[in-house]
């Protein structure tokens, strides 16, 4: 068994902080009968979460340790890329997982310029990988937040007059109400673009 995910992608400290999903702790009970290396690992992030509790510090504010256990959840959750479970793309996301995740999609057929393959869509979340020849022109939106990952190509990308040199792995949030636009500079662009609703 490759034990490799267990011990470099972080679940482990989910596991001790009990913020797993019930299958995935059942997995790692499991995995901890065949393979006690994996219970020594848990004692000692155990042991180092302990020492950390007894410095003399302030624990985090409730909404901040949600932050980052969500920001946690969210980074384990690509290294599976499951297509019933996507996590929310971020500035901590890798553009790596998304691309390789995106390559075997079968896009639409492009429509004025864009190839679009919708991968999420619920009442709270739209997610879809894009590819264009043609850029975006101006568009703000009073409802959503928007973000994008560059999976391939270069653009320019204007927020407000702040204009930004955009290329492989480059992320951004947009926040609402914000007039962008987005200038091809390599042939075509492909990209994670997200817009959650507020």
């Amino acid at each position: 068994m490759n034990l490799a995910p267990y011990l470099e992608s972080g679940m482990l400290a989910l596991y001790v902080l009990d913020s797993l999903p019930n299958d995935e702790k059942l997995n790692i009970e499991r995995a901890v009968k065949n393979h006690p290396e994996l219970l020594q690992k848990i004692s000692e992030i155990e042991m180092t979460f302990e020492s950390y509790s007894d410095l003399d510090a302030d624990s985090p504010r409730p909404v901040l340790r949600g932050r980052i256990i969500d920001n946690i959840v969210n980074l384990q959750k690509e290294q599976v890329m499951n297509v019933n479970d996507l996590p929310i793309i971020t500035a901590y996301s890798s553009y790596k997982n998304w691309l390789n995740f995106a390559k075997d999609l079968e896009m639409e057929l492009p429509v004025a310029g864009k190839a679009i393959h919708v991968l999420r869509e619920d009442e709270d979340v739209l997610q879809m990988v894009v590819t264009t020849t043609s850029g975006v022109k101006e568009e703000s939106h009073p409802d959503v937040l928007e973000s994008m990952l560059i999976l391939e190509g270069e653009c320019k990308f204007t927020v407000a007059g702040n204009k930004r040199i955009m290329k492989l792995g480059d992320f951004i949030d947009i926040p609402m109400n914000r007039v962008h636009d987005l200038e091809l500079i390599s042939p075509s662009l492909t990209v994670i673009l997200q817009k959650i609703k507020v």
